[in-house]
């Protein structure tokens, strides 16, 4: 289909106005695509989200046995779970305008001519009369050569097909994220309760350490205390002596 103009005219400005429409019916095409796109991805990275959510839990029930039948911490568990974060599928998105590629919609050419005149030559009554074409200017004309609907879907199929390994590498990268993200949050959430068990063995180390010393200190002091009293003792055995040979 092809429309004409020569100057700028109104017609320049339909040629104009039927470009930009058309430009923006493709855009449209693709937008409505690409968010159909990824909300599948969405919709297939939630199934990969919640399997991989209900391992991390499993996981972290796992760590939360092994630290609580060993030591009694406090707050164990919340310490543990409050490292199990993951990157949401509602994050996944795809580049915007990069999926799906579309040919130009619409192309404008602009072709130039010569204008020409006949021109009348009156001669002699025996020559007779003469017709002359001649150039007269340049006449520039643009021509706006927009698809049928038929060349439009088969554009528009051409334009899906390649951003399907997108996609799929899109998917991919967010699920190798996803799983990383996980890995790491339980390694540091063990790492963060093998610190706290060492925190805690540390502090019962230094209690028993300080009941030692009340004990050892108490020993000493029944230790002099029998001192005391045998010391006590001996010098009323040595009295009671000394009276009975006195008498």
């Amino acid at each position: 289909m092809e429309i004409e103009s020569q100057t700028k005219s109104k017609k320049n400005i339909k040629i104009e106005n039927a470009e930009r429409v058309s430009i923006a019916l493709y855009q449209s095409v693709r937008n409505v695509l690409e968010h159909r796109a990824e909300f599948i991805l969405q919709a297939k990275a939630q199934r990969f989200e919640s399997f991989g959510n209900s391992l991390a839990s499993q996981t972290v029930q796992n760590l939360i046995s092994i630290y609580q039948n060993s030591l009694d911490l406090p707050g164990f568990k919340e310490n543990i779970l409050e490292n199990i974060t993951s990157n949401s599928s509602q994050n996944l998105a795809i580049p915007e305008g990069k999926v799906f590629v579309f040919l130009d919609p619409a192309t404008t050419v602009t072709t130039s001519e010569d204008e020409t005149k006949t021109v009348r030559i009156d001669r002699s009554c025996f020559q007779g009369t003469k017709y002359e074409q001649r150039v007269i200017g340049r006449k520039t004309y643009q021509q706006l050569r927009v698809p049928n609907f038929d060349v439009m879907a088969k554009q528009w199929i051409q334009g899906i097909n390649p951003g399907k390994a997108l996609l799929s590498n899109t998917l991919r990268d967010w699920l190798i994220t996803y799983v990383t993200d996980i890995k790491d949050a339980i390694q540091k959430s063990n790492e963060k309760m093998i610190d706290l068990a060492l925190t805690e063995l540390d502090k019962q180390e230094r209690m028993l350490d300080g009941q030692l010393d009340i004990m050892m200190s108490t020993i000493d002091a029944l230790e002099q205390r029998k001192k005391s009293m045998e010391e006590a003792i001996y010098s009323l055995s040595a009295l009671s002596q000394e009276v009975k040979y006195e008498r």
